[in-house]
This record gives C-alpha cells, structure tokens and sequence, in this order.
C-alpha cells in the first residue's frame, strides 16, 4: 500500500493535471481533518481496525467497483451532496489526509490516480462510502435516528406472539421462531404503540401474547441495542420492523 505523502504527491499532480481549483478540490488543515476522521469513526467503526471497511458498525450494501470509465460512483450515494470529503487510506499509520471535494470532480479525479482504498464522506455524516483492495465498493448509511421523521420516538418492545394463520405469517416463521420478537415502531405512547402493533400483527396473522421491554429506543443507554432493534435482519410490514430475540447474525 502507498504512504500518504506518496498519496498527497498523486492527488496534487492530478488536480493540476485537471485544472481543479481549490474551490473544486483542497486539502483540509489537520485540526479540521483531525475532527472529521474522529466523527466518521465514531459513527461508522467499530474498534480500531487496520481499514476502516474491515469493521463498520453499520449494515452496508455492496458493489462492483467500477470498471467503465463512463460509470460514476455517485450514483451510489445514498444522497446526493454537491460537496464531499475524500480520504484515503494509506499503508503508513499517521493521520489520514482529508479533501474536500466537488462531487463531480470525483470521477475525473480517481481516472488519474494510481489505486489505494479510499473512503467518501457526506459532510452531513449521513452515510460513508468506501472502496477497498478488493474491487469492491461498500456503502454504510449512518446508524438511524430514534425518532421518526415526525419527531415520533421509536418503541422497542420484546414482543411475545402466536400465529394464527398462514398468508403472510409464512414469511416470518424463521424470525418468529420461539414466539419473541424484537420490534421497533414510532409511537407517541404505549397506547399509540399497541394499537399500531395490534394492527400491523392482525395483517401478519399473528396475535400478541405480551409485550415486554416496553420503552422507547432513546430510553436505552447502549448502542448495541438500538443496533439490534435496528439492524441488518428484518422484515417489514408497513412502518414496523421486526427481529429476532438473539439480534444480528
């Protein structure tokens, strides 16, 4: 893998190569890029891995790099920003450089780059986006808010069902295994939030036993459990997402 100076040298010599002004690309001041690097790491990884995309602590989708010169990797944000940060991952371990980047120069600016891992940061730290050593792109939202859009917080009751039919209850036979599931459903209150998994159950053909761990999500001081309540293995009906008892796989 190359040094960041040998990577700081490549992506000087190609802004000047493309006539990128600093309006379209500068390199950030290290106390700046300093803070940058620690908010992505604390949102997006997981202990201190050697690259980051070896531990992200969000689930990520997964993409072919791209191998056409006419394919942008900005299709692959999940928003679109006219702005980025853009930060590689050189072999050395001292403080990663951060650029930031006009979103169309990105393209352009990686066709005159030799390779090295890099990571592109919504500088609204909504997602990350990474390209690893194996031709791979990974792209991780950042972990969800507990509340809704309306302000509403998530609830995360352990709830203990039965079934009660077939239908659309078929679906989640593996995830109902034992009769107890996680869900996370925005509610104003515990009314509002039985009235809805009443509803949302009855269309499943499931029927609720009981519910336990009825709190809302922000009422829960480690973020392993709204990871849990919030993950990567679920199914949905309408606003309501359910998960097994034992989390993540």
């Amino acid at each position: 893998m190359s040094t960041q100076s040998e990577i700081d040298g490549w992506i000087g010599e190609a802004a000047e190569l493309l006539e990128l002004g600093p309006d379209q690309l500068r390199k950030l001041d290290d106390e700046v890029a300093a803070e940058i690097v620690r908010r992505a790491r604390e949102l997006f990884v997981a202990g201190d891995p050697r690259v980051w995309w070896l531990s992200l602590k969000v689930p990520t989708t997964s993409h072919p790099a791209p191998a056409d010169p006419d394919d942008d990797v900005r299709a692959l944000f999940p928003t679109s920003v006219e702005r980025c940060w853009f930060v590689p991952a050189p072999a050395d371990e001292g403080a990663p450089s951060v650029y930031e980047l006009e979103a169309e120069a990105l393209m352009p600016l990686l066709g005159e780059l030799p390779f090295f891992e890099y990571y592109v940061i919504d500088p609204d730290y909504r997602w990350l986006l990474a390209e690893t050593d194996h031709n791979e792109i990974l792209v991780a939202p950042a972990p969800r808010e507990l509340t809704d859009d309306r302000g509403r917080p998530i609830w995360t009751p352990l709830v203990r069902v039965t079934q009660v039919g077939g239908g659309a209850a078929s679906a989640l036979d593996a995830e109902v295994a034992g009769g107890r599931l996680h869900v996370g459903i925005p509610a104003t209150d515990e009314a509002e939030l039985r009235e809805q998994l009443a509803a949302a159950f009855t269309r499943l053909g499931l029927t609720i036993v009981a519910l336990e761990e009825v709190e809302p999500l922000s009422a829960r001081a480690e973020p392993e459990d709204w990871r849990m309540a919030l993950g990567r293995e679920a199914a949905w009906s309408g606003e309501i997402r359910f998960h097994t008892f034992h989390g993540e796989s």
